[in-house]
């Protein structure tokens, strides 16, 4: 690899969201839209960047290119506009009306490529064909690559407890570089709680407002309407009680884990 796992970049070197497995972890390659710090940081800063209406023209089904408002509201708006700012990203198209949908939920697909905008749209470059003609005027939401904007904790941004995290930097992150995040695998976890103490406690979720992973015995599952954080994965470690070099009681826990946000 030019960039290695424990190596950050000023200049992109790999396609923003590359998968690359090593040994028993995986990662992704990222941009850090903030400074990150190790086994803390890696939430998706992006937004729904776009959600308004396509041009006046109709899109034949089997074609591979459809065309997107730009929203000058955007925090991003002048990168959007940009070559293949949108590459790697989805969209969906509405192709009914949404309530009821009576003969499914619309059209989704993966971003291949985005020219720079022109008269305040930008045309898009689908992996794969439409499957079916889009109508003129048509509702779309469009996201970005989740790996473009990585951005840590607190966020200069607010709002991180709306905020999911994607990836982990197994290093800290200069703003702006490119980086690996690690997405699934064994993990050391940022965590002020005791992961595995009690009996059957094996699930780890992940708290931006706590820096990171507290154990299931810590959520609220039980209060109506309480909100509950992400899963991040589950503890890997047997965590019984047990005796440390000091030959001292240990009552048992442990923050190693198993990383899963993707495969």
């Amino acid at each position: 690899m030019k960039q290695g796992v424990y190596q950050q970049s000023t200049t992109q070197k790999y396609p923003i969201g590359l998968r690359v497995p090593k040994d028993d972890w995986v990662f992704r390659y990222c941009h850090a839209e903030t400074a990150l710090r190790p086994l803390i940081d890696g939430m998706n800063g992006n937004l729904v960047s776009i959600r308004g209406d396509t041009p006046a023209v109709i899109y034949p089904a089997e074609s591979r290119q459809i065309a997107i408002p730009m929203n000058p509201h955007s925090v991003h708006y002048v990168d959007e506009q940009k070559v293949d700012y949108w590459k790697g990203g989805k969209i969906w198209i509405m192709t009914e009306p949404w309530s009821p949908a009576v003969t499914g939920a619309g059209q989704f697909y993966q971003i291949k490529s985005s020219a720079p905008a022109v008269g305040g749209f930008v045309t898009l470059t689908l992996e794969d064909p439409l499957i079916q003609d889009v109508p003129a005027d048509v509702e779309v939401n469009v996201w970005p690559n989740i790996y473009s904007n990585i951005v840590g904790i607190p966020s200069p941004f607010g709002g991180e407890a709306r905020m999911s995290l994607v990836c982990v930097p197994l290093i800290p992150v200069t703003l702006g570089n490119y980086f690996w995040g690690l997405t699934w695998g064994p993990l050391m976890a940022h965590c002020g709680y005791s992961p595995g103490r009690a009996e059957n406690d094996r699930e780890m979720y992940w708290m931006a407002n706590h820096y990171g992973c507290v154990p299931g015995t810590e959520v609220d599952f039980s209060t109506a309407g309480n909100a509950i954080p992400q899963r991040v994965g589950y503890v890997l470690t047997n965590t019984s009680p047990w005796t440390n070099m000091a030959g001292a009681a240990q009552l048992g826990s442990d923050n190693l884990f198993m990383l899963q946000l993707s495969p």
